[in-house]
């Protein structure tokens, strides 16, 4: 059994393990899963048309046309992995040798734009107000109480007001349902953070104009975004 641990027999190598999790592994500490952050749960009840289905094709969204497939997450698979993620490589150091996730990859398995304009976080002007003026239709006083709360938009606000509402046969209808959808898929999928319950307005403006949508280099920053999560989970 010897051969198969994780740990190194010398750290004249690699310098960093005590403050890795493999250390856990080679002192036979059992750590369990690690719990991977999404609020995906309730995208198993939202049912999109075949016209969205259709915007999320043009846009360059068309893995979450079926909103059923980002719920496989397999937790214990990414536990064993980050077991073997090193932070200063960004590869996983495995018995055959290194390998990571490429961005061919991410082009491969979500489908994402991976060329175009980098999806940065710059700065807006006040978080809730950029949220009232900004948003894909005109919202009352009452919507924008409802929508906000500290630190970003509600998740079940989302899914209440554009998941289950009745979208009818107007095309402007249907392209805010969608975009609200695909807002809702960038914070609680592609970027989720600790809160799991909001979603930072920064992302409205990626999203706004459904032209320039697939524009902007999605797949770059999941790729980037995933490095630093794994990074983090191996520390």
């Amino acid at each position: 059994m010897d051969d198969i641990l994780s740990g190194p027999v010398s750290q004249a190598v690699i310098v960093d393990n005590s403050y890795h999790v493999s250390s856990d592994v080679w002192e036979g500490v059992e750590r369990g899963p690690i719990e991977c952050k999404a609020s995906n749960r309730s995208l198993r009840n939202l049912v999109l048309s075949d016209a969205q289905k259709e915007i999320l094709h043009m846009v360059g969204f068309s893995v979450f046309a079926n909103p059923a497939i980002v719920l496989q997450n397999d937790t214990r698979l990414v536990s064993a992995l980050v077991e073997r993620w090193r932070t200063k490589t960004n590869t996983f150091f495995m018995r055959h040798g290194e390998m990571t996730v490429t961005l061919e990859d991410v082009g491969y398995i979500l489908g994402l734009p991976v060329v175009g304009r980098p999806v940065v976080r710059d700065g807006i002007d006040g978080n809730q107000s950029y949220f009232e003026s900004a948003w894909f239709e005109e919202l009352t006083p009452e919507q924008v109480k409802e929508g906000y709360t500290r630190g970003g938009v509600r998740l079940t606000w989302l899914f209440e007001t554009y998941g289950r509402a009745d979208r009818g046969p107007d095309p402007r209808r249907i392209a805010v349902h969608t975009q609200a959808y695909m807002f809702f898929v960038v914070g609680s999928i592609l970027f989720p953070t600790s809160c799991r319950n909001v979603v930072h307005p920064r992302y409205i403006r990626h999203l706004r104009t459904l032209s320039h949508v697939r524009t902007w280099s999605w797949g770059s920053v999941v790729l980037s975004y995933l490095y630093r999560g794994l990074t983090t989970a191996a520390q």
